[in-house]
């Protein structure tokens, strides 16, 4: 587990002037490892709403890496002040936890895991149906 930052005042970054926006970054960061008594790399945006300027103060701030609410995986070839991420809330269970983790996505209802299934099993099919007519064809066709 890790504790990241958040900024101060939970503002919309791209819409701070420069001067707020590095202040709420460091003050935030700053505060945090006083209290941890250790340094704080990673930093989330607040609404998920960055840019490449937002980025580049982050960075700037003394940040290592960003996580923006855009779903997925990341991964090591991705931008390390854009990762996707999965959220976990206070009423996710183991269950649902594995759920999110096999699908890769937040929505981890069985309903999501039936979809899944069902699309998985189809795609594997030696038949394909025509987006347009409807038409059943075999792959050999």
């Amino acid at each position: 587990m890790e504790i990241g930052s958040h900024t101060v005042n939970h503002v919309r970054l791209p819409e701070a002037e420069d001067a707020t926006l590095m202040c709420e970054l460091s003050a935030s960061k700053a505060t945090l490892e006083d209290l941890l008594g250790k340094p704080v790399e990673s930093f989330a945006y607040p609404y998920g709403a960055w840019n490449e300027h937002c980025e580049a103060a982050v960075q700037k701030a003394g940040y290592h890496y960003a996580c923006t609410t855009r779903t997925g995986l990341a991964l090591r070839d991705d931008n390390s002040y854009r990762l996707r991420r999965l959220t976990v809330f206070n009423d996710d269970t183991t269950g649902s936890f594995a759920r999110k983790l096999a699908l890769i996505a937040n929505d981890a209802s069985w309903n999501s895991v039936l979809r899944y299934a069902v699309g998985r099993a189809v795609a594997r099919l030696p038949i394909r149906v025509g987006r347009r007519t409807g038409k059943i064809t075999h792959e050999s066709e």
